[in-house]
């Protein structure tokens, strides 16, 4: 009788990937605001003691993996911030040499609670939105892209800027939809 529960099988798209024996496993991106630079924290998770190679809208940094971590920061001044009003995202590739590659889309910003605000890059913002469920009355909690879309189309409709998970971790296309049109989640 619980809403998450009558759902089963495979509900998200499904991919094989060849991937290098010796690849890229994992990378984790965090961003800060200093002045009006952003600051991009990559690390990033490989077995191997190549050399790993971050680049982000023309600025770049080296390390040789310890311990199965690279650890890089990139400084990119005068940087355009991720928000709601201006959602824009930078392209970081990230290269284990000559072995493997991998892109992932990154908003500069910042997020704190500060007394009763959340804030974000600083400044006070204020939520509207709504809390989601990714299903679907006539494809049940499937990923349907047509309805991420629609949905999408819907939030702008009313102006929302935001909308709260539930009890599952949400799909790539819903997260990506949210960066790409400045929804906070």
């Amino acid at each position: 009788a619980f809403d998450f529960y009558p759902y089963s099988g495979l509900h998200r798209s499904v991919q094989f990937l060849s991937l290098p024996f010796w690849g890229i496993e994992d990378v984790t991106v965090t961003t800060d605001i200093e002045g009006s630079d952003g600051v991009v924290k990559v690390s990033v998770l490989c077995e191997r003691d190549a050399p790993v190679t971050a680049e982000l809208a023309g600025v770049m940094d080296s390390a040789v993996p310890e311990e199965g971590f690279a650890d890089l920061t990139l400084r990119i001044p005068n940087a355009r911030l991720w928000s709601p009003e201006d959602p824009y995202l930078y392209k970081l590739t990230v290269s284990l040499e000559g072995i493997d590659t991998y892109s992932l889309n990154v908003g500069i910003r910042t997020v704190a609670v500060e007394g009763d605000k959340l804030l974000l890059n600083g400044k006070p913002v204020f939520l509207k939105g709504f809390g989601k469920h990714e299903d679907f009355p006539f494809s049940g909690r499937g990923l349907n892209r047509a309805v991420v879309l629609r949905d999408a189309e819907l939030y702008d409709w009313v102006g929302a800027n935001s909308y709260r998970t539930s009890h599952y971790p949400y799909s790539e296309d819903w997260l990506d939809m949210a960066d790409r049109r400045g929804y906070l989640v």
